[in-house]
């Protein structure tokens, strides 16, 4: 993201893959977890307090995992 690459990247779609597979392995598949999920972020933003993501970061992921299932 600070190096200017676009979300549909394939660098980032790389790490954006790894990504999915980590949220995935506490957060499961199930769509209405994952809008909780989200929902609690949106919510109580200082649930990601000393974690190493903040909004920006966050919107690009999203825009990076809307570019890798909008490409399937």
């Amino acid at each position: 993201m600070e190096a200017g690459a676009p979300p549909e990247s394939p660098e980032v779609q790389a790490l954006v893959r790894q990504w999915l597979t980590y949220f995935r392995s506490y957060a499961g598949d199930n769509p209405d977890t994952h809008m909780k999920i989200r929902e609690a972020h949106r919510l109580e933003p200082e649930l990601m307090e000393g974690s190493f993501i903040d909004m920006p970061l966050l919107e690009y992921v999203k825009q990076g995992v809307a570019a890798a299932t909008s490409a399937r």
